[in-house]
């Protein structure tokens, strides 16, 4: 009795194969929709993008001077109304800042004052995480809020995230969390 395959059936088999290759290889490169209640942001001047609750506004901005210059992106709710001659609520920032004296990420964040580690409570608040695949470090400092933060560097730039919030409860930190599962860096 032969046991080989007839050429057509050879044939279909491998072209289903190549197919189903195809299609994984496709669905793995293209990037995710945005779940309901999320949105997502792609931004290639800040070579990122990630997807974020729809309930808040996201607004870029330049900050420092031409000598010092970084990107901010300053994500607050929608309905937020603020009060007069208070101060303004929680926020989600993502920060982009020229790693210009090409320090390592730790001493960028124990040396360069925007990073508000001085704030921090003690020398060992330093805990080692990752965005997107980079080493980053994550600390907590307290401020007008208290604020969670997660430093990166990438393509060089040093990337900083951060959340103010007032309880361990609050919503802000979730949301916090969803950027920063999401992120993704657009340049190699």
């Amino acid at each position: 009795m032969n046991k080989t395959l007839p050429l057509g059936a050879f044939v279909a088999i491998l072209i289903g194969v190549l197919v189903a290759f195809g299609v994984f290889n496709r669905d793995a490169a293209e990037p995710q929709s945005p779940a309901p209640g999320e949105a997502s942001y792609d931004s290639t001047e800040l070579d990122l993008s990630f997807s974020y609750a729809e309930r808040y506004e996201v607004t870029l901005r330049k900050d420092g001077n031409a000598e010092r210059e970084w990107h901010t992106l300053l994500f607050m709710e929608k309905d937020y109304v603020a009060p007069v001659g208070g101060e303004g609520p929680p926020t989600i920032t993502i920060q982009m800042f020229p790693n210009t004296e090409d320090l390592e990420l730790e001493s960028w964040v124990r040396s360069d004052g925007r990073s508000n580690f001085k704030l921090a409570a003690g020398e060992g608040s330093l805990s080692s995480t990752q965005v997107a695949g980079e080493p980053a470090l994550a600390y907590r400092y307290s401020g007008l809020y208290e604020t969670s933060v997660v430093v990166a560097a990438h393509g060089g730039n040093i990337y900083l995230f951060s959340a103010g919030w007032l309880t361990l409860a609050d919503p802000i930190l979730d949301d916090f969390e969803q950027i920063l599962r999401s992120v993704q860096f657009t340049q190699q």
